[in-house]
């Protein structure tokens, strides 16, 4: 689960998270909190929110079969009553296994993911919190 959605496919799994803030582990059952897909806990991963003040991070690295890895992200105000945080994370690699009968790489990587959201406070009862994600 993350941020409060519950992730169905695998294909979830693959999102690079690194601006967490905390990770919840719920011992289950958590179906009365968390639905019918609780049944045994939750392991919850809780983004950032964006800030009210500015941020930024940035982290590069590199390695072997050119693996290159680059993720970072920037939030702060746009105005008293909204802020907003973009995070980008970017990772490329060569494949390490070769395809002998046509030369080809395989096991290549190259995936990026952009996360963005918006806080809205208007006043202290009301926080919305609208968040985009391409994987």
């Amino acid at each position: 689960m993350v941020d409060g959605v519950y992730i169905g496919r695998i294909s979830g799994a693959n999102t690079d998270l690194f601006d967490l803030e905390r990770i919840e582990v719920l011992r289950g059952p958590q179906g009365t909190v968390y639905g019918k897909n609780a049944v045994g806990g939750v392991v919850h991963l809780i983004s950032k929110r964006p800030a009210s003040e500015p941020e930024a991070q940035i982290e590069a690295s590199v390695g072997n079969f050119n693996r290159a890895n680059f993720r970072g992200y920037v939030t702060g105000p746009l105005s008293d009553t909204v802020s907003a945080k973009i995070a980008v994370s970017s990772l490329n690699r060569d494949g390490f296994v070769k395809n002998e009968e046509t030369g080809s790489d395989l096991s290549d990587e190259d995936s990026i993911s952009i996360r963005a959201g918006l806080l809205f406070t208007p006043n202290d009862e009301l926080e919305p919190l609208f968040t985009l994600e391409r994987i």
